[in-house]
């Protein structure tokens, strides 16, 4: 992500231009290309999100100095997270805005703050937990979330919500967590990486090879937004890892060599 003249960069590289002391998270002037004294973590960053003067970061880590484990909040210009910034207990996959200043956080953890939330949950914009977005039980990991307006998409590898049968794919009262019924596409086994939509349409990548009942749209799929029946879309060779709109087109990339 990009914050006026700097860019700040997340993954799993230990090194950058020579230097160990930028691990998994670094800041590079924009104009010069230089790195920038900034926190190193001890482990993967999956997530970057620019929320007004806070850089919020997700991943693996677990950083024991400032006891922040998966996520963390800079103030722009601190090298320290914040402390008062709330804490999960295991992996966070994604950070996703609402477009109010608020985010959802979405990954492997059951507790935020020592609460009980499993997977996902949402942040307002004073950094508050939203009481009113209540996803409830998730039994197993969400691993992307997008917002389409009042909805919103999630997947990942879990079969359950609320104790109702949902494989992989689900969509959401982007309010309330509900889960909405009648928009159930499914897949057999595998999971879902990312999620895109268009204003009639859901796309979805990730390592499945089967969904809404079919076989022949295998690692990336393209659903009706009105009825989650499949449309379509062509074949990949591995897994899709991630998906961008780009004006008019949607970039796919992941780990495949052809289509």
């Amino acid at each position: 992500v990009r914050q006026g003249s700097f860019v700040f960069a997340g993954g799993s590289f230990t090194n950058v231009e020579g230097r160990d002391d930028n691990r998994y998270l670094v800041k590079i002037d924009a104009g010069t290309g230089l790195i920038e004294t900034f926190f190193s973590l001890d482990n993967t960053v999956n997530d970057i999100l620019l929320n007004g003067n806070d850089l919020i970061v997700g991943g693996i880590f677990n950083n024991l100095q400032y006891f922040k484990t998966s996520l963390a909040a800079f103030d722009i210009g601190n090298v320290v997270p914040e402390l008062t910034f709330g804490d999960v207990n295991s992996t966070v996959d994604q950070i996703l805005p609402d477009g109010n200043g608020g985010f959802y956080v979405c990954g492997a953890f059951n507790t935020y703050n020592s609460e009980s939330i499993t997977q996902i949950f949402k942040v307002q914009a004073d950094g508050s937990l939203d009481p009113n977005f209540d996803v409830g039980s998730v039994n197993s990991t969400v691993s992307a979330a997008h917002l389409d307006g009042d909805d919103l998409y999630i997947g990942g590898s879990f079969s359950s919500i609320q104790g109702e049968d949902v494989n992989r794919l689900a969509r959401l009262d982007a309010t309330t967590g509900a889960i909405d019924l009648t928009w159930v596409p499914g897949t057999t086994e595998a999971g879902i990486e990312t999620i895109e939509t268009t204003p009639t349409k859901v796309l979805v990548g990730g390592t499945f090879t089967t969904i809404a009942g079919s076989t022949n749209s295998p690692r990336f799929a393209v659903l009706s937004k009105s009825d989650a029946s499949l449309i379509g879309a062509p074949s990949v060779t591995s897994t899709v890892l991630d998906m961008e709109k780009y004006g008019d087109d949607i970039l796919v990339g992941g780990a495949f060599t052809s289509t």
